[in-house]
Formats: C-alpha cells, structure tokens, sequence
C-alpha cells in the first residue's frame, strides 16, 4: 500500500459526517463540532463547502448522462454511489484533489476541506471546478480504468477532458485559466505532451466547434482498446471526412491549418478559438520573432519544432512592399519531416482578415 493510502485511511477514520445526494456521498468532519473532538485542518469550518461539492458533483452527472454525451453510470460499490472523502490533503500527502480506485477498482475522489483563496467567492468557484473535474476522472474510469497499463498514453487527454468540463457544466467559471498562462507562453510544448495536458481542453473545445459537439466525447468512448489518443482522433476525424494532421500545403487540416491558427486570434469571433477573455487575462500567444521588413530586405529564422505543436512569427510589412516570399526548409537528414507553414495577412487589431495563404 502506498504511503498516501496509509495515510488516508488514517484520516477517513476520523470523517464521521457523510452528506448524501442521488449519486455521491460525502464524508466529512468539522473543523469545531458541537460535540466531541475538533479535526482542526481535516475538518471543514462550514458545511456550505460541502453542500457546495455535493450541488456541482451531481450537475456533472446530469451532463454526463445526457443524450450528446452518452456517458454509462460510473462502477460503485453495494450503495450504488461514488464516494467522496473532504480532508486537508496535505496530510494526505498529495497536496491537490484526486481521483483513485480501492482494492475493488471502484473509483472514489478526495477534495479539499481547505483553500487559500482570499475570497470566499473564489474559494467556491474553485471547489466547485475541482470537484467537476474529479467526478469526470470518475466517468472516464469506466472507459478505461487507472490500473490498466494502457491508460498511461490516455492520461493527458483524461485531464484535458476534465478541465473541459469543468468550462463547460459552469460557463462563466474561469477557475480553469488558471493551467492556460503556458498555453500562452509555450505554444511550442507539443499537444500531447504531459505538461500540456490541462490546456488541451482549448483542442477540444476546437473540436467541439469544428467537428462536432460531442465529439470530444467520442474520442474516449469510441476508441478502440488497442489505439491510442492521437490514433483514435486521426481516425474518428477521418470518418467525419476531415483530416487531423498532414504536412500536405494543399489539404486543409484541423491541426496546423485550423487550431494552431485560429487560435492567435483570440479576439476574432469568426474563428474556431474565440476566447477575448483569455486574450485579455494573458495577452496574445507568444512569437518565437518578430522581423520588421519595412526596414529589412530578407530576415531568417533558424529553430526545431517537436511534433504537434507551433512557433509563431511576425513579419511588419510597410504598403509600399507589395509582394512576401516565405521560405520553410528541412535541414539535411530531416527532408521527409512533417513541417507545415501556414501564413496570414492580419491587420492591426488583429482579426483573421485574409485568407491563410
């Protein structure tokens, strides 16, 4: 048994309290009860947190279970309900909220009883993500639990769909801007990439959009057992009659020619990646360089660029110049790389205003 195991069995001994709904039920302490011993950090100092978990719980099973989704009801055990557990998860010895499974492989969540947001506004809009996104690990399980070897390739899109959903079920939460700051920053970190996992909701927020609204969905419950994340979204695109990815200059796919595009215009709402929020919370995506040729005949960029993911350059063009050639070339040994350019002509305020050439 691992040490935190050790140790939260340790502190589920002392959660006497248990608040119930349809599909959950809470176990908790006080921080300060009526009677008998206080928990002091394990304890919560108001059952409106928990009241709080419990409401934003079950409106992520209402929306799992609906049509769009198709979701099946997570595995339980004899009570027919998830468990979740409200303790200081310090002691624990994690630190952040989790999803795991017991000895049954029946999964169960462990949320905060602390938070150290100033407001207490914050505070819930938090608790209410964590548990969204803890609940929709729950779901996932079902398709592919914890403990099969497999499930390490699914890990980054397992968090990237519960980040999603926590966008989703509280439009106007924005606790999860909290993971995009380095989607912003790093452009460059590939899709798949565990440091990208919790900002690969904005992909599939571009799916939803582009594809099909649940076909975001789709990618987890209609893979098949074999295939892995990035095979299944090659494939179930395809069947839609769209490509993923191709270096092809001449197809339109919804990696490069799409995604990485229409998502450097943030504030422009006709395309795929409409976030002015986040533009005006992080500013615009980052550029590797940016070359001025009003006052420079020829600029040249030298650099790598790992799979699935981009580098942005700017070039400032006076009106007196009238024709651009952009050049992309593989270095020696990498010819047969899939590199793709994509370019536009923007104006100042930056929307998509020219066809992508």
């Amino acid at each position: 048994m691992s040490d935190y195991n050790k140790k939260l069995d340790e502190v589920k001994d002392e959660l006497s309290e248990t608040m119930g709904s349809e599909h959950f039920a809470i176990h908790y302490g006080l921080r300060n009860p009526r009677r008998g011993k206080g928990l002091g950090p394990n304890g919560v100092g108001d059952p409106d947190l928990v009241r709080w978990y419990l409401g934003a719980l079950e409106r992520l099973y209402r929306e799992m279970s609906e049509p769009l989704w198709g979701r099946h009801p997570p595995r339980t055990d004899a009570s027919g309900k998830t468990h979740v557990y409200v303790c200081d998860l310090d002691q624990v010895g994690v630190g952040v909220p989790f999803t795991a499974a017991d000895k049954e492989r029946v999964p169960f969540i462990v949320l905060s009883s602390r938070s150290n947001e100033p407001l207490k506004d914050g505070a819930m809009r938090r608790a209410a993500a964590e548990a969204i996104h803890e609940a929709t690990h729950v779901f996932n399980a079902e398709k592919r639990p914890f403990h099969l070897p497999g499930f390490y390739w699914w890990a980054w899109l397992d968090e990237a769909m519960a980040t999603y959903m926590e966008s989703r079920v509280l439009p106007g939460n924005q606790d999860y801007f909290r993971f995009l700051s380095s989607w912003v920053d790093l452009p460059g970190v590939p899709l798949n990439d565990w440091r990208a996992a919790y900002q690969g909701c904005l992909f599939l927020h571009y799916l939803a959009e582009k594809v099909a609204p649940g076909f975001p969905h789709r990618i987890w419950i209609d893979a098949h057992l074999n295939e892995r994340p990035l095979q299944a979204i090659h494939r179930l695109v395809s069947e839609e009659g769209r490509i993923f990815a191709t270096s092809d200059p001449c197809k339109h796919d919804l990696f490069a020619y799409g995604y990485a595009m229409d998502s450097y215009f943030l504030r422009d709402h006709t395309v795929g990646c409409f976030a002015p929020e986040l533009c005006s919370r992080f500013g615009e995506r980052a550029v590797v360089e940016s070359f001025d040729l009003s006052s420079e005949p020829s600029a040249q960029f030298q650099g790598s660029l790992p799979h699935l993911a981009t580098h942005y350059f700017r070039c400032f063009v006076s009106r007196q110049i009238r024709r651009v050639r952009f050049v992309l070339r593989a270095a020696p040994g990498d010819e047969g790389l899939p590199f793709k350019a994509e370019v536009a002509v923007v104006q100042n305020d930056l929307p998509l205003s020219a066809t992508q050439i």
